[in-house]
């Protein structure tokens, strides 16, 4: 085997397991919930029931339109309905997920979540080609 081939197989070797390690969905983690929008400044996602236990969030926004950076937040659909917000993340088309605790429901309790698009100065209003969130356990 020429050295060539050999250097080609371990730079292979080297973005698979980078990939493999760079996972948000892994079995380490269980999704809960996700959606997907194309272009925009501003979502919301569908309610949902996550269940009993903890709640963490992520997401993504896509690269190529004036939003830089992207954050989400985690609502209840009744009462006090502001629960978490995110990080902001760039607009880079990778998932980033907020480690941070969002949540912890007994169940029962139905929730949502708003993603937005900002600017290099993190001032909303400003649009990626496609996003998305999710909340995990």
């Amino acid at each position: 085997m020429s050295v060539k081939r050999i250097r080609g197989a371990i730079g292979t070797v080297c973005l698979t397991v980078a990939l493999i390690a760079s996972n948000p969905w892994s079995a380490s983690a269980t999704t809960i919930f996700n959606a997907s929008w194309g272009a925009g400044s501003y979502h919301a996602s569908s309610d949902y029931l996550p269940g009993a236990g903890n709640i963490y969030v992520g997401g993504y926004g896509g690269s190529g339109g004036s939003a830089r950076y992207w954050y989400t937040e985690l609502l209840k659909t009744s009462g006090p309905t502001h629960v978490f917000s995110s990080y902001s993340y760039p607009a880079d088309g990778y998932w980033h997920d907020d480690g941070r605790l969002a949540a912890y429901t007994s169940g029962g309790v139905a929730y949502y979540q708003r993603w937005y698009g900002q600017d290099a100065y993190l001032t909303g209003g400003y649009s990626a080609p496609y996003a998305g969130v999710r909340a995990y356990r």
